[in-house]
């Protein structure tokens, strides 16, 4: 028999619709710019994925995937409250403190959740792997290893933020997108052999928009 968190693991695909709708609205924009762009639909999109993703994260118990989406639904709402005019935006200390307390309830729950759902904690559960990562030392190995490729594809928006901090506004640059480019694989890598197809199709949607971006920031730099 199925378990509750196979049935409603259908439920992510509602964030790979956001983060598509997020990577083609950026895409389309940087085309037609002809020049890598960021639109404020962009962050709006994010938003929704992040939020998505980590409800789908919190009932698939992947702490490591609900940890970095508390994390970049916090640097979705700095980003559009960096596009307002100055006097309406939040203090930088507020938004740390939202984001602290973002990280507090998601530990929080997966302390309470885990043992109201599974008898005993989990904290890494592979959906569908027909490998036994659950359990042993190939736990600690292989989710070391998605934990670390997860951080490095989501870093380059905790880069984006210091950079948006830093300039006092939202923009992507190249940095962000050679991140992303090397992200990408450590995650596929990850997310496939555990044949979780919600967490795996965000890197490979993101590849071509990379590249694209990329060699759109070479283009400027030529002319520049």
């Amino acid at each position: 028999m199925a378990s509750f968190q196979e049935l409603l693991y259908p439920l992510g695909f509602i964030s790979t619709f956001f983060f598509g709708l997020r990577t083609l609205s950026q895409w389309g924009v940087s085309e037609v710019k002809k020049r890598s762009s960021v639109p404020k639909i962009f962050w709006h999109f994010s938003l929704a994925g992040n939020l998505s993703l980590l409800l789908h994260s919190l009932i698939q118990l992947q702490y490591h995937v609900s940890i970095v989406q508390a994390i970049n639904a916090i640097i979705s709402i700095r980003n559009l409250d960096l596009l307002k005019g100055t006097h309406q935006r939040l203090s930088l200390k507020s938004t740390l403190f939202l984001g602290f307390a973002n990280l507090l309830l998601v530990s929080l729950y997966f302390n309470f959740q885990t043992l109201w759902f599974e008898g005993d904690p989990k904290w890494f559960r592979s959906p569908f792997s027909p490998l036994n990562f659950n359990d042993g030392f190939l736990f600690y190995i292989w989710h070391g290893f998605g934990v670390l490729g997860l951080f490095l594809f989501n870093s380059r928006f905790w880069y984006q933020w210091w950079r948006s901090e830093k300039n006092r506004i939202s923009t992507l640059d190249k940095t962000f997108w050679q991140i992303s480019f090397i992200g990408s694989f450590f995650c596929l890598f990850y997310f496939l052999t555990q044949l979780d197809v919600v967490n795996a199709i965000g890197p490979v949607g993101n590849l071509i928009p990379i590249l694209r971006n990329l060699m759109l920031i070479k283009k400027e730099e030529r002319v520049s």
